[in-house]
């Protein structure tokens, strides 16, 4: 029988205990942030995700909220960001898509 010890570590379990690119003195545990963008013209969530991702640190996560799918806005964080931030699709419409976007470098 396994148990928890014997299990290889991914990614987010090495932020979740504060090892990350740049040592654990830039990890800090924080609420995630809210970012609803349904009011906003889509033109804009880009430069809006930016602006947040770049204000994060390792472990920092942003729950962006869109009324229509966020792929531009996700493509042009991915543009500037590159392999920093890992986005995850808590819903997928048709009121709403939910992302969750977590700086990882």
């Amino acid at each position: 029988m396994a148990n928890d010890s014997d299990r290889l570590l991914d990614d987010v379990d090495l932020i979740t205990m504060g090892h990350v690119p740049g040592g654990a003195a830039l990890a800090r545990e924080a609420a995630p942030a809210h970012l609803d963008l349904t009011a906003t013209h889509p033109a804009q969530w880009g430069a809006c995700v930016i602006g947040e991702a770049c204000a994060m640190v390792p472990g920092d996560c942003a729950v962006v909220v869109t009324p229509a799918p966020p792929f531009a806005m996700l493509d042009a964080l991915y543009a500037v960001t590159g392999d920093a931030v890992m986005i995850e699709y808590l819903a997928t419409g048709p009121d709403a898509w939910v992302s969750a976007i977590t700086r990882i470098d």
